[in-house]
């Protein structure tokens, strides 16, 4: 462990120690391929001892692209979705004691943060990702190579090393103490290696071959975070000062699905999700037939002809709006002034970011998103496209690889209060639907993901269960 006093040098028994900790899988695996499970430990019963939240839990490791083919000429290329590493994370479940919370479709969630740039150290973490700037996409890309022989040509192409923040509810700007019964557990569940990204084989003459989730591994993985120790002397006077009761305050983010039929044009979607304190809400909506399948056959020669299965949402969105408990949240649906040729991608932004200052209005009093006056926001319906050469660098036109998201902000409704858990707006023995209108009816069916980010608070209480309880 790397360690870090620091030392009272008037009263030497007054310090605190920082260590960092690296933990193993518990499965104790070499390598581990999607669809596998993934499972750590922090230990409870630490004396003294928090979590540091500045430094976070972070997964580090390798990721691998494996040949699928034993041809002595060829070239097998992965260009990782909009998230990067982060999109090989199907689910994470963190839990202690008897809490357990679970973060579902957490790739796609990640995708969508990429695209909203509003977490900035998941941003800064990842390197080269996808951008969507004027039309074209770069993205991490990993490459099996053999070029006339039968060894690899490249081998530090087809491994990437990474290091992932993982985004939960332990993201906490106070330190959570580790001194607990309990212990805390993350599992995390990988993604299949056919939705990781786009594909492309060539070799003359190949038979077509089947991505599965033999083609990628993950290994050396590790769990990294940090442990601050206090003196018996400085734990004497926190615990005098919180009297054993320790209360942490987070937030958090919950997900449900729903799917639209094919030939629909208007909508209604129950969110089945209780919170006290909501605080924004991010919709993506995906084609089903670019949700793709667990494995799939690639064509010789031909770049992958689906667009990215995670962070692709591209859908003619006319007009759309939450209502709770028969309250309309914008009170007037945001819309889009030329959803034929548009659609009004940047005003989720606004609503997030920009709390009720929703910049144009139009006749009816709804926000409005296209190519009309030059004070109105806009975006191409599709804000970015991907193409693969037979190099594996994505470039130029063709895939339609779409960024389109709805959201709300729910703070908005609470100006000048102070911040606590009641920050955005209860959601319990409620009823709360997303509903809108397409452009034109759905050719086919589409995916429809809600995240709702929420405040929630940790306790500990020493004195009685001395196990952290989960309040949402």
């Amino acid at each position: 462990m790397d360690k870090l006093y620091f030392v009272d040098k008037v009263s030497p028994s007054i310090n605190v120690e920082k260590q960092r900790f690296r933990n193993f899988p518990r499965q104790k695996k070499t390598a581990y391929l999607g669809n596998e499970l993934i499972s750590f430990r922090i230990p409870g019963n630490m004396a003294n001892t928090f979590l540091d939240p500045k430094f976070g839990l972070n997964l580090k490791g390798k990721l691998n692209l494996l040949s699928i083919t034993n041809a002595a000429s060829s070239s097998f290329n992965l260009v990782l979705d909009k998230a990067g590493v982060a999109s090989g994370i199907k689910n994470i479940t963190v839990k202690m004691g008897g809490v357990s919370v679970q973060y579902d479709e957490y790739a796609v969630l990640q995708c969508i943060m990429k695209d909203l740039e509003s977490n900035t150290l998941y941003c800064a973490n990842q390197g080269l990702l996808l951008e969507g700037l004027k039309q074209q996409a770069q993205g991490q890309t990993l490459a099996f190579t053999r070029d006339g022989a039968a060894a690899q040509t490249f081998p530090e192409r087809a491994t990437l090393d990474f290091c992932l923040p993982l985004h939960t509810f332990l993201e906490t700007d106070q330190p959570i103490p580790l001194f607990g019964s309990a212990p805390i557990e993350i599992d995390i569940l990988l993604q299949d290696a056919s939705r990781l990204g786009a594909y492309q084989f060539v070799e003359t003459n190949a038979t077509n071959p089947t991505v599965d989730n033999t083609v990628c591994n993950y290994t050396e993985l590790e769990l990294l975070g940090n442990y601050i120790i206090f003196s018996d002397q400085v734990m004497t006077e926190i615990n005098r000062l919180h009297g054993g009761v320790y209360e942490l305050h987070s937030t958090n983010w919950y997900h449900a699905s729903d799917t639209i039929p094919a030939g629909q044009t208007t909508f209604s979607s129950n969110v089945p999700i209780s919170v006290s304190s909501m605080k924004r809400i991010l919709v993506s909506h995906r084609d089903s037939g670019k949700v793709l399948a667990t494995s799939r056959t690639l064509i010789e020669g031909a770049p992958s002809t689906e667009s990215l299965s995670l962070g692709h949402r591209v859908n003619q969105l006319k007009q759309w709006n939450f209502e709770i408990d028969s309250v309309s949240y914008p009170t007037n649906p945001v819309r889009n002034v030329n959803g034929t040729t548009m659609v009004g991608g940047p005003m989720f932004y606004e609503l997030l970011n920009a709390d009720d200052k929703f910049g144009s209005l139009g006749s009816s009093g709804s926000f409005c998103c296209g190519s009309g006056a030059s004070d109105q926001l806009q975006v191409s319906r599709t804000p970015f496209t991907l193409t693969q050469a037979s190099s594996g660098v994505p470039y130029g036109a063709g895939f339609n690889v779409g960024s389109y998201i709805s959201g709300y902000n729910f703070e908005v409704v609470n100006h000048g209060k102070a911040r606590d858990m009641r920050d955005g707006i209860s959601t319990t023995g409620s009823n709360m639907n997303y509903q809108g209108q397409y452009t034109t009816a759905l050719t086919r069916d589409a995916v429809i993901d809600f995240y709702v980010q929420c405040d929630v608070k940790l306790v500990l209480d020493t004195n009685g269960s001395n196990v952290i309880t989960y309040i949402s």
